[in-house]
């Protein structure tokens, strides 16, 4: 076995993190036989950089490929852009605002190559228009495209929920806005009665507008038969939230009736949409791991990642300005995409250790036939917004579900001619 000394003299084979000394919120891909990492500098302009070896993306000099012009919407606090090559073209996704936070919105640019020149496709948006950040691209086996971005359910930055829509083309989501006809009638017996005429007979959905200081049920009875349990979070400090519900509604009138449950709820306003007509919720942050450091309550950062048809979306939870930044883990369990019931969270799957603190807004590459997350830390505890880009191999369980370890220094191995395994035993 090859001792520490030889990892480090052989300097061609092994390295230690961080792979760059000050970054955040890294995006890297592979395209050929190069690796390119997409970074902003939370001002006005983004760049590229690209090697055949992503641990030595440092010595590569970034390429300005974006600046904003003065007076937009977008022209301020440019972050996380992420890099796409879609149907032979390249897309890059990032979130501006027009100097205040409270109007970071979503972005799109195009180009026909890796540097451009780049031009602005727009902004990118369901026909709920609020605060968006972190936008990614799932390409799901159905053979459609899914915009997964973190955002806020209204106007107030107090929780930082995770949002999916299906895209109709790379700057442009699927949002027909379609909201079907409801009228309140009396009822006695329940606490809200509604019909609802549908044009067709489908699965529509429901957005309950809430408030409750618990976790709180309902139920829901849909034609006096289909009975829904109706799980609402805990929104504490007057945040009030959107619950989404996936209801089977026949061609014309239902009848939707809401019974009392477990705890107290307080409906704010009930809507009822076509499918695709709006954004749809796929994560809110309701565990303990997912609080650390708020309000504001976080899930944001999300990437796709897939191995042998199971497809999971890694995402960061907790307040990006603490130690405690951490990764969580949604898998797809197959049925309807845009439903949050499909979804299995777990977590946290990554996470701070003794001396690594913060680590999130990952991205996920394949290099020297081993799978790479490559991710950022705070420098030193208590460092905040201060950050470095580290990267390192990571494994899958029999269930094709990743296992990350913990965030290590190094020295790692580029290749498998090098046994990972064999690396840790050197640390150890």
């Amino acid at each position: 076995m090859k001792n520490r000394d030889s990892l480090r003299l052989n300097d061609q084979n092994v390295f230690s993190n961080p792979i760059l000394e000050t970054g955040a919120d890294p995006w890297m891909i592979q395209h050929q036989d190069q690796y390119y990492y997409c970074g902003s500098d939370n001002a006005s302009s983004i760049f590229i950089s690209s090697a055949s070896d992503p641990t030595r993306i440092a010595e590569c000099e970034p390429v300005l490929v974006w600046k904003a012009p003065e007076g937009e919407a977008y022209s301020h606090e440019t972050w996380a852009p992420e890099l796409f090559v879609l149907d032979g073209r390249w897309y890059i996704y990032f979130a501006a605002s027009d100097g205040c936070n409270t109007t970071h919105r979503m972005f799109v640019l195009e180009a026909d190559a890796p540097y451009g020149p780049y031009r602005l496709k727009g902004q990118i948006s369901p026909a709920t228009d609020t605060w968006a950040i972190d936008g990614t691209v799932i390409e799901h086996d159905d053979g459609e495209r899914y915009f997964v971005w973190s955002g806020w359910d209204g106007t107030a930055n107090i929780q930082q929920n995770l949002y999916i829509a299906k895209m109709l083309n790379p700057w442009t989501l699927v949002s027909t806005n379609k909201v079907l006809e409801c009228k309140e009638v009396s009822d006695a017996d329940f606490l809200l009665a509604l019909d609802v005429r549908a044009d067709e007979t489908s699965d529509y959905v429901l957005e309950v507008s809430y408030e409750t200081d618990s976790h709180s049920m309902q139920q829901l009875e849909i034609n006096g038969e289909r009975h829904i349990g109706l799980h609402f979070t805990a929104t504490p400090h007057q945040n009030t939230q959107t619950h989404f519900e996936m209801i089977p509604l026949e061609k014309g009138l239902n009848r939707l009736t809401f019974k009392a449950g477990i705890g107290d709820v307080k409906v704010k306003g009930v809507t009822v949409k076509a499918q695709f007509a709006d954004r749809m919720l796929l994560a809110t942050p309701e565990h303990n791991w997912e609080k650390m450091g708020g309000p504001c309550y976080v899930t944001e950062g999300p990437a796709a990642l897939k191995r042998n048809g199971k497809l999971h979306i890694i995402y960061s939870a907790s307040a990006s300005w603490t130690d405690d930044y951490q990764l969580g883990r949604l898998t797809f369990l197959g049925g309807n995409i845009l439903d949050m019931k499909n979804w299995k969270k777990s977590g946290p799957v990554f996470q701070k250790t003794e001396t690594m603190f913060g680590p999130g807004h990952a991205s996920f590459i394949q290099f020297g036939e081993q799978d790479w997350i490559v991710y950022h830390t705070a420098k030193y505890s208590g460092g905040g917004w201060n950050r470095e880009v580290r990267m390192q191999p990571f494994t899958w369980n029999e269930n094709n579900e990743p296992e990350f370890g913990r965030p290590m220094a190094g020295p790692f191995a580029k290749s498998l001619e090098i046994e990972t395994n064999e690396v840790q035993k050197v640390i150890a």
